[in-house]
Formats: structure tokens, sequence, C-alpha cells
């Protein structure tokens, strides 16, 4: 759940942590990857905004999939 004054994830401060040191590097020209998994309902998304309100001026790229593509793995990064 996050707050609406400090705009931090509560209860996701390693999560949020990991987060800001992939940006950090990734700001100072290292490549780096995120990966986020689990069920429904955990904060996947949350924790994604998070990142994208952090990137600061890098680019960011979204995707989703659909479940009719949950048979084919990464479907969600193949391109027209």
């Amino acid at each position: 759940m996050a707050t609406r004054d400090s705009g931090a994830l509560v209860g996701r401060e390693r999560e949020c942590a990991a987060i800001d040191r992939l940006l950090e590097v990734s700001a100072g020209g290292e490549s780096g990857s995120l990966v986020l998994r689990g069920e429904a309902g955990i904060g996947k998304t949350a924790l994604l905004t998070y990142a994208a309100e952090r990137g600061g001026s890098g680019k960011v790229l979204r995707t989703v999939g659909v479940e009719a593509e949950s048979d084919l793995g990464f479907a969600g990064l193949y391109g027209p």
C-alpha cells in the first residue's frame, strides 16, 4: 500500500531499495534487469509504478501480456 504523502510503499523497503540501486547503476551507464513475479494482487504493479516514477530521465517501456498468450514465453515482448 502506498502512502499519499511520502510516495513510499509500506512494507516494501527491501524491494524499493533494490529498485533504487538498479536505477542508480543504470544512471551510471551499467546495465541491469528487474524481474517482478508472483501471484496476482501482491503489488507487482505498484512496484513497477515506483520504478517508472523513480526512473528520472531514463526511457520507460511498458508491455502487458494477455491470458491467451500465457503459454508463450515472453509473448508480451514480441513486436508486430
